[in-house]
């Protein structure tokens, strides 16, 4: 079972030819933050990164393995982990580290052609705790269930203010595959979230960073996500495509979770 999280920040690795690991990147709003899961994005789901880099090909992660070095101990606590077994049908593996980025790393060593890593990237998203923007949640808080409509009008969509849900404590954000929106537009299909990425904000901070939209996507998965009473500026936050097509261009509909208690806090 998921644990709760607070944020979500992507993460892209260029990975290298010829070499044994590839060291991760040091992510300022990672630094000091409790990691609860990764997302490792594989090329059905994602085919670029946000800076427009091509993912390895499908079938290239089985060969990849994640070591983590916890940053207070200095010791290799997650070692060789398959990045295939970080999250096995929205079933994430319970990281709760502090982990140490630039002396964590990918291993490479199961890498034998080396086109296959040659001009390709990696993309995880790590989910953590983020004080600023969480709320307790209660066992048994009540909840109610709102929609949001985005429609993408260019490589990047702030949403529109919502005044309905301003300022409301959300526990899970679900990405719906439906044709239509209740208003009637016409949705992005599924086959083009695949570039595109989701970021919130709340006081400037981008608490989700570039978190691929398919990730919300849910109703195959056999547990969902747990949002930790998250809150969110509407007209600071957005939705980046990389493509813009006239199915890219189109509605992106989600229904959000909200804590419905009377006390927020």
């Amino acid at each position: 079972m998921n644990k709760l999280v607070s944020g979500a920040i992507g993460v892209e690795v260029p990975l290298k030819a010829g070499v044994s690991k590839i060291a991760l990147p040091d992510v300022i709003n990672l630094r000091g933050k409790r990691i609860k899961h990764i997302d490792f994005c594989t090329f059905d789901k994602l085919i670029k990164t946000p800076s427009g880099a091509d993912i390895i090909a499908s079938g290239v992660e089985t060969k990849l393995f994640l070591t983590l070095i916890e940053s207070f101990t200095q010791k290799e606590l997650i070692h060789d982990i398959p990045v295939t077994e970080l999250n096995n049908n929205g079933n994430r593996l319970f990281i709760d580290k502090i982990v140490d980025f630039q002396r964590s790393f990918i291993n490479l060593q199961g890498i034998s052609n080396p086109l296959d890593v040659t001009a390709k990237s990696v993309y995880m998203v790590f989910w953590y705790d983020e004080p600023k923007v969480w709320g307790t949640v209660q066992s048994n808080s009540r909840t109610a269930i709102q929609p949001i409509e985005i429609t993408l009008k260019a490589s990047k969509t702030y949403f529109n203010e919502n005044r309905d849900l301003l300022n409301r404590r959300i526990q899970n954000i679900i990405l719906s595959s439906q044709l239509l929106t209740p208003n009637g537009f016409e949705q992005v299909p599924s086959a083009n979230w695949n570039t595109k990425f989701l970021t919130l904000q709340k006081n400037g901070l981008q608490f989700f960073s570039q978190v691929p939209l398919y990730i919300f996507y849910q109703a195959d998965q056999n547990f969902q996500l747990r949002l930790q009473n998250i809150v969110f500026d509407f007209q600071n936050s957005f939705i980046e495509t990389l493509s813009t097509t006239a199915d890219d261009l189109k509605t992106v509909f989600f229904n959000v979770i909200i804590d419905d208690q009377p006390s927020k806090r």
